[in-house]
């Protein structure tokens, strides 16, 4: 071949000179690492699964008090409204200057009777407004566990990368020991031994990259579970990126039935019914009692009495109407609303279940028939490069297949995990 005439004419390296060389690289390399892992092993290395992850964000005391003072403030309302009107006391005093020993004074009390009703019903309503509060509550710890679990399974997805190159790099390098004995033993030509040292600088160049943006995603995972960023503590995440099982179609639709943002909305227009029928009790005014003792002075006499009186609104020019057509009209934009979302979710609950079924299936089925297959051919490529039978660039694409077909695998089965994500954030209960 044209290229082992060029090397044939070329003068022959010493053997001797290309281990000592070698020698001092493996030197440096295990200094390097040494250090590196005598730097990272002051630091702890801490395992969470998702369950645990999810649990470690949604206890943080940032995140509970917020939740309670929330749900508090919305509860107050409800106290507010059922709250009964204070009476008001009063004094009262007449006095002419004409003629200071006649006078009137009066001491009186009063109170407001709210008989229409309005007030029962308003605070039904602020109580549907408070459970819709604790809804969005859950609807927020909702949304909080969905994005935990994808920071959880991007970083064990980084981890599953940083480990197929660093196992792809000591399959690559066992073929440069067999290749530095080849060229040793004058079998093969330092072309090609330089050719897989070079291919060995590709993935170490590539796997640092991959360890960079690894560092990287444990900071943002360890800031969501409450670490603090300078925090000597490496998070690892343990668990299987493929999901396990996956619901059935008929749970759907009661799933969605229960997701707290269609909860939510029932509540509010529990809210809003509640204050179109108080609003339509604005032609029964509320009676105001006043009631009190009165005395009165004419020059030496004095004189004591009671006075009472019963007072009311008279809804001549303003009935309620305005509340009323105001809480119809939210009544029937929350109506509209809840129908187009449940409408929408199952839809995109149904479409994640079936897309997530199948790339789970295609995952399986690409792992049996392509990794496999190359981990097989890897094999076979490696004892033929051995016995002679098979050349660099054959070895090479062995290598590049099996890299290639572990990836892919690995991709295939990140993103069913992210549709899976998606699909229990619609369906998800309560209780998990």
């Amino acid at each position: 071949m044209v290229w082992r005439t060029f090397f044939s004419r070329q003068p022959p390296k010493k053997p001797i000179a290309n281990r000592f060389f070698g020698f001092l690289f493996l030197v440096a390399v295990v200094i390097t690492v040494g250090t590196a892992s005598a730097q990272e092993s002051v630091k702890e290395s801490r395992a969470v699964t998702e369950s645990q992850a999810v649990e470690l964000l949604l206890r943080q005391q940032a995140h509970t008090d917020r939740w309670e003072a929330r749900v508090a403030a919305s509860e107050a309302d409800r106290i507010i409204a059922r709250a009964f009107p204070n009476p008001t006391l009063g004094y009262q005093r007449e006095q002419l200057f004409s003629d200071p020993g006649q006078f009137e004074e009066t001491i009186e009390l009063e109170q407001r009777l709210p008989v229409s009703g309005r007030r029962g019903l308003e605070t039904r309503a602020a109580g549907s407004t408070a459970r819709a509060t604790a809804a969005d509550v859950r609807n927020e710890q909702r949304q909080m566990r969905r994005r935990i679990r994808e920071l959880f399974y991007e970083l064990l997805y980084q981890q599953r990368v940083v480990e197929i190159h660093e196992q792809s790099l000591l399959r690559l390098q066992e073929s440069i020991e067999v290749m530095e004995r080849r060229v040793d033993a004058g079998e093969s030509s330092p072309y090609e031994l330089e050719r897989l040292r070079r291919e060995e600088a590709e993935i170490a160049a590539t796997l640092d990259t991959y360890l960079a943006q690894l560092e990287s995603e444990r900071i943002v995972f360890a800031s969501w579970l409450g670490f603090a960023p300078m925090d000597d503590t490496i998070i690892e995440a343990r668990g299987r990126l493929l999901p396990d099982e996956l619901p059935a179609e008929k749970e759907v639709g009661d799933a969605i039935a229960a997701h707290p943002e269609i909860v939510a909305t029932e509540h509010r227009i529990d809210a809003f019914e509640f204050e179109g029928d108080a609003a339509a009790r604005w032609w029964i005014p509320d009676l105001v009692v006043r009631g009190g003792i009165k005395r009165e002075g004419r020059g030496d006499s004095r004189e004591l009495g009671v006075e009472f009186g019963l007072f009311a609104d008279i809804p001549i020019f303003y009935r309620g109407q305005g509340h009323q057509d105001q809480a119809r009209a939210w009544t029937i934009q929350a109506r509209s609303q809840r129908q187009w979302n449940e409408e929408m979710m199952t839809a995109r609950a149904l479409g994640l279940l079936h897309q997530t079924r199948r790339l789970a299936e295609t995952t399986v089925t690409y792992r049996e028939d392509s990794v496999d297959g190359a981990r097989r051919v890897m094999g076979l490529a490696e004892q033929s490069y051995e016995a002679g039978e098979a050349g660099l660039l054959e070895l090479l694409d062995a290598h590049h297949s099996l890299l290639d077909a572990r990836l892919r695998e690995l991709e295939l089965s990140a993103q069913t995990r992210r549709t899976h994500i998606e699909l229990l954030s619609l369906i998800e209960s309560e209780e998990e």
